[in-house]
């Protein structure tokens, strides 16, 4: 499968036999979701508070905005509870983390946490072979925060989402500080991930790869 990073939380996926999976696109419009033309959209929170029967992209295609057990095709998702704070919501609400299984490949997407995992979640979360998370602070989780979940539940690949870049105009911090303390880090040289291409005994070895926002005006 191929990975392409869309900006802040979003990810594309393109599976081998031709589907799409679309996870938090909550930076994107309407019209740019409908030209990747996905299968799949996994949301970590509302939407603008849309109402999806009523998108004909997101009436179309199997839409992820609630916890539980889905299956589409031969791609498994399972959303669980989570926090936009550590508060358990009182502030930013709460946050669904995604893990979606696709060709024998874990994937887990921790969404806007902003909150360390509990007990649960960090057995639940066993075995993933990548992990996206988030690290810019302020409006989830930071850098040391990311690093203590990424010590614990040590996945295979990490790749951090949702930090200052030349594509982010929010308020977020630098990555620096998580690329000096990663233990092992592998920059990719184009926009794109092709999981063919990665160590299966792999660990803890973080990606960096460029954010392709620009490619959704180009489909």
């Amino acid at each position: 499968m191929i990975i392409r990073w869309l900006g802040e939380s979003c990810f594309l996926i393109q599976v081998s036999n031709g589907r799409r999976v679309l996870l938090d696109p909550l930076n994107l419009t309407i019209n740019k979701i409908s030209s990747l033309n996905p299968s799949i959209i996994t949301l970590s929170h509302n939407y603008l508070n849309i109402d999806k029967s009523s998108i004909p992209i997101l009436k179309n295609c199997n839409t992820v905005n609630t916890l539980g057990v889905y299956k589409f095709y031969d791609i498994l998702v399972t959303g669980y509870q989570g926090y936009h704070d550590n508060l358990y919501g009182i502030k930013r609400g709460e946050n669904i983390i995604y893990s979606t299984e696709i060709e024998g490949i874990k994937l887990c997407h921790l969404g806007h946490i902003g909150h360390n995992l509990s007990i649960d979640l960090i057995s639940t979360l066993s075995d993933i072979d990548i992990l996206f998370i988030p690290i810019g602070g302020h409006f989830t989780i930071n850098s040391p925060q990311a690093l203590d979940i990424i010590d614990i539940i040590k996945p295979k690949y990490i790749i951090p989402m949702y930090y200052r870049n030349s594509n982010c105009t929010k308020f977020l911090d630098s990555p620096k500080d998580f690329f000096i303390n990663s233990k092992k880090i592998t920059i990719i040289d184009k926009d794109c991930i092709d999981t063919n291409t990665l160590d299966s005994s792999s660990s803890l070895n973080t990606l960096i790869i460029k954010d392709s926002s620009n490619y959704i005006n180009t489909i």
